[in-house]
């Protein structure tokens, strides 16, 4: 899953510009927000199941981070 996540940083960075702007740019939003909330989905149930409610910490992490760093996707995964 995470591996599906960093291959798809580029896609999500030029969908951060809005579906239409990225859709110019010659990238199909559907597929890739599909791929980005079932990662969602499956990360978060996984931190959940295995950490409890010191998981919602895990949660704010990303939130946090790029409030702090003005970065990209790629910043916030592998950070």
């Amino acid at each position: 899953i995470v591996a599906l996540l960093l291959y798809s940083c580029r896609a999500s960075t030029i969908l951060q510009l809005g579906d239409a702007t990225a859709t110019s740019l010659g990238v199909n939003p559907l597929p890739i927000n599909r791929l980005r909330v079932i990662g969602a989905v499956i990360l978060t149930a996984l931190t959940v199941s295995t950490v409890g409610s010191l998981g919602f910490i895990g949660l704010m992490a990303p939130h946090l981070t790029r409030r702090i760093v003005n970065g990209g996707q790629s910043y916030l995964l592998c950070g």
